[in-house]
């Protein structure tokens, strides 16, 4: 209820009332990732909105602390890791290179667990790009690409 609540919020612009739901959803179900995930993207499009360089960083610290608690209460869990990495890959986006190393070691990891999870792939591929690597970014392409050809096949 909470979840759905705070998305009808969101997107009728009432933000207030909408972070309020997703923090009583996540009050509610602490180990239920996909509200922090939820929440995080929400937190990822208002950082990028706000003109306030402060507040944005705010905004997504507050990201990467979702992130960071939905691994510790899920460790093993892909979800919880894609929400860490893409936190950390949105504060790296704004400068933040230690972030964009952490998110880097952070989707490593999530690789592992799945290879061929393809937002997983999305994320790498972004992250290649931010870093400047452009062969490891072809490299993730092309694989995505494979992958989603092979899929689409079946």
């Amino acid at each position: 209820y909470h979840q759905k609540r705070a998305l009808v919020l969101s997107s009728a612009g009432e933000e207030a009332p909408a972070v309020d739901s997703w923090r009583s959803a996540m009050r509610l179900n602490p180990f239920e990732t996909n509200y922090r995930m939820s929440y995080a993207r929400f937190l990822f499009a208002k950082a990028d909105r706000t003109e306030d360089a402060r507040e944005a960083g705010r905004m997504l610290a507050e990201a990467v602390a979702l992130g960071r608690e939905a691994v510790r209460r899920r460790p093993g869990d892909i979800d919880a890791l894609q929400t860490l990495g893409s936190s950390l890959i949105n504060a790296g986006r704004r400068g933040d290179a230690l972030a964009l190393e952490e998110a880097d070691r952070v989707l490593e990891r999530a690789q592992e667990m799945d290879p061929n999870f393809p937002p997983l792939l999305q994320n790498r591929i972004l992250l290649a790009r931010l870093r400047g690597d452009a062969s490891k970014a072809r490299e993730l392409s092309d694989r995505l690409t494979a992958l989603l050809d092979f899929r689409r096949e079946k």
